[in-house]
């Protein structure tokens, strides 16, 4: 038997694991996906980093969490470029004009993977093992029995073939609709919980996000700021997305197509919207190195049935429900949407790793 089993290797997961390993507990997390980030993903070319697929911004002013957190694991973060002129991008018209923008926020020196990679490497080895999807938690007189799939090659990697873990402790580090729709529990979470957890929507789960590479950051030259505002689309929204020093040279846009268009027009979607881009922003726009489209609505571990279908819903503070000990006081949700401050951001992940973490310290220390 283990001290603690973490389900879920994003922020809000590896948080909580790096406080229980620092408190002195053995600490097991488990991933179902192949790499460890949850909805941190990065678009690298040639193995170096470009962009964010995932969230990309932070804002260390007004949150504290995420500014003691970036100190002490020693991420830098720069001032997302704003400087020059807006695009509005309305049928059968492109003009400048001035957007507004957001005091205090900041982009990370190496996109949110730096933390991800940071708070991994505070854990000793052998503690995160990926490709093992939870199926089942089953409630014990003194733990939690939780029935994991294994696949040969993860299984092979974790060091055995063990399909089954007790843990004094599990904490829940995914978000409360996928939990919810793939995980069973027994016994069965009471019926007002579950309907808390339906209806907690996970941030951005159903968006796409694209990137696109250049050799130079050309719309600043032309004083331009890279934001557009379109009613066009495909992409709705679209930012700056350089490193520091200008290099790398990116875009990173949000597209407004329904997930019903975007699956119709797969094929089409790269030159769809390198074709806007080349209307925004000139010719240059036309040639980028890289166009990533990363489709989170594709994603099963971080996007719900009733994510991919109900309406995008900002995120705010849920039910004290979703923050009380399950299972008697062994079972514990750590996902981003559950934080009492900026639920379903970094912020929010950071914060919620850490409350679950030091529940499970006070109950085994």
């Amino acid at each position: 038997m283990i001290d603690v089993l973490i389900v879920g290797a994003g922020i809000s997961g590896l948080t909580a694991a790096v406080q229980s390993q620092a408190a002195g507990l053995q600490v097991c997390v488990v991933e179902a996906e192949d790499v460890i980030g949850g909805r941190v993903r990065s678009a690298l070319h040639n193995g170096n980093y470009v962009g964010d697929l995932g969230p990309s911004w932070v804002w260390p002013p007004w949150q504290p969490v995420v500014a003691r957190w970036l100190t002490a694991l020693d991420v830098e973060t720069y001032a997302q470029y704003e400087e020059g002129a807006g695009l509005l991008d309305f049928p059968g018209q492109l003009s400048r004009h001035p957007l507004p923008g957001q005091h205090g926020i900041a982009r990370l020196a190496g996109g949110p993977q730096s933390i991800v990679r940071a708070l991994s490497e505070r854990l000793t080895d052998n503690v995160i093992r990926c490709g093992m999807p939870v199926q089942k938690l089953v409630s014990q007189s003194d733990s939690i029995e939780v029935h994991l799939h294994s696949a040969g090659e993860a299984s092979a990697n974790a060091g055995d073939n063990t399909s089954l873990i007790q843990a004094r402790q599990v904490v829940l580090a995914v978000p409360m609709r996928v939990a919810l729709e793939s995980l069973r529990f027994e016994p069965e979470l009471p019926q007002d919980l579950q309907r808390h957890m339906a209806d907690t929507p996970t941030w951005m789960a159903a968006q796409v996000k694209v990137v696109a590479h250049y050799a130079e950051a050309f719309w600043r030259e032309q004083g331009l700021s890279g934001r557009v505002a379109s009613r066009v689309g495909p992409l709705v929204e679209v930012h700056d997305h350089c490193g520091s020093d200008g290099s790398p040279a990116a875009l990173f846009g949000f597209m407004g197509l329904t997930l019903e268009q975007r699956q119709q027009h797969r094929d089409a979607l790269p030159s769809l919207v390198i074709e806007q881009l080349q209307r925004c922003f000139g010719e240059q726009a036309a040639t980028p190195i890289g166009l990533w489209i990363e489709d989170w609505a594709l994603v099963d571990t971080v996007c719900s049935a009733s994510d991919r279908t109900g309406a995008a819903q900002h995120p705010e503070v849920r039910p004290d429900s979703l923050r009380q000990p399950l299972m008697d006081g062994r079972l514990h949700f750590a996902g981003a949407e559950v934080a009492t401050e900026s639920p379903g951001l970094i912020d929010g992940a950071l914060q919620a790793g850490e409350v679950a973490a030091e529940a499970v310290i006070k109950n085994l220390v």
